[in-house]
Parts: structure tokens; C-alpha cells; sequence
């Protein structure tokens, strides 16, 4: 790894335990690749889903560079191309070593909203969790709870919630990961690793 790659995850690190106890987001999920991971050694480029997306092709755009529409096929066949890719959406890739197919490639602003499990939707009770725009997560529930989501990130591909209890003087940060198993419109699958049960979460406009 790089030296400017450390300082970056150093400083991204650091942001989050100041933030631990606050409502500041950490500026996580950004345009830069470097923010983002998927399979080490990979290589995760950034762009846009342009307008000519197709259930075989990716339209994927990186500012000042020429549009490119890459394969998807294969991936479609594994699971590994992960959101709605609506047209303006922030998406990220791999590609394969003749660059003319996505590897894997996950809709980024898809997994933006706030979601409740499947079966908490109208519930008063309901419970979920918020994943912001620039990094930021909250928990969605109605119990009292000192654990609360404060961070969000894509690492190994996964969903990474970072969480600390803001009532400690001295919080420590705890991480639940998930497999992205599918978001398909409003729906997500997530899957805990370690586990094999799926959740379904809803996505509700609703502001709480």
C-alpha cells in the first residue's frame, strides 16, 4: 500500500473516533477510489452510471474521460453486479485484465436511505438503520440503546457499519459487516458474516 493510501486511511480513522460521540459525519464514501475496496489487489475505479445502461452492458462514466460501455454478463450470472445503476448513480468497478468486462461493480448510491427490516415496515417499533450520503449511519430503533451506527463503508466488497457507544468517555469502535447478497429497487439482502441467514431491509422515505 501506498504511503498517501495510509495517511488517507489514518486521517479517515482517526475522523471517526473524534466523531464517535458527535453528529459529524466522516466524509467516507467519496468519488475516490481509494475509499473504496473490493478483493485485494483489485483495483476499484469510481465514475457514474450513464443513461445507456442495459442488463448486459455497464454505461459508465468518469468525469473528464470518455464514456465506456463494458460487459456484465458473467458478473450478472455470479451476483457480483450489486445495485439499481440508475442513471447519474455513483458506481464502483473492478475490471478484467483486457478491461472490456466488469468483474464486479456495486451501485454505491443505491445503498444510500434509510432501511427497516422487512418485517417492521409501518411498525412503530420499526428498526433498521440511515446510510448517508458522505458516510454517515445512524440506528434506527425505538429501544434505548448506547451502541448506535455512526459510519458507513464499502470494504472487501462488504457493508461495513461502524458503531461506538457515545456515552462512554473513552468510546472504542465495534464493526458489523454484511455481505450484499442483492438490492433490487427498494428491497437489500444483507447477510452477516459468519452467518448464512439473509435480512430483508425496505427502503422507507419516511424521516425520522
Amino acid at each position: 500500500m501506498q504511503k498517501p493510501i495510509l495517511i488517507l486511511i489514518s486521517f479517515v480513522l482517526t475522523t471517526v473516533i473524534i466523531s464517535c460521540g458527535e453528529k459529524t459525519a466522516a466524509p467516507i464514501i467519496k468519488g475516490d477510489s481509494t475509499e473504496i475496496s473490493f478483493n485485494e489487489g483489485e483495483i476499484v475505479e469510481t465514475g457514474y452510471a450513464g443513461s445507456e445502461c442495459t442488463d448486459s452492458v455497464l454505461d459508465f462514466i468518469k468525469p473528464g474521460e470518455d464514456p465506456q460501455h463494458y460487459n456484465i454478463v458473467q458478473a450478472k450470472k455470479r451476483g457480483d453486479i450489486i445495485g439499481n445503476f440508475e442513471t447519474g448513480d455513483q458506481v464502483a468497478i473492478t475490471l478484467s485484465q483486457d478491461r472490456k468486462r466488469v468483474v464486479r461493480a456495486i451501485d454505491i448510491s443505491s445503498l444510500v436511505g434509510r432501511w427497516l427490516t422487512g418485517d417492521s415496515i409501518g411498525d412503530p417499533a420499526a428498526t433498521g438503520f440511515t446510510l448517508g450520503e458522505d458516510g454517515y449511519a445512524n440506528t434506527i430503533t425505538q429501544k434505548p440503546v448506547r451502541m448506535r451506527y455512526k459510519n458507513w463503508d464499502i470494504k472487501n466488497a462488504k457493508l461495513v457499519l461502524t458503531k461506538c457507544d457515545a456515552m462512554s468517555a473513552h468510546p472504542v469502535m465495534h464493526y458489523d459487516t454484511f455481505n450484499i447478497v442483492s438490492i433490487k429497487q427498494d428491497t437489500l439482502l444483507l447477510c452477516a458474516e459468519g452467518s448464512i441467514q439473509k435480512t430483508k431491509y425496505v427502503k422507507s422515505a419516511a424521516e425520522k
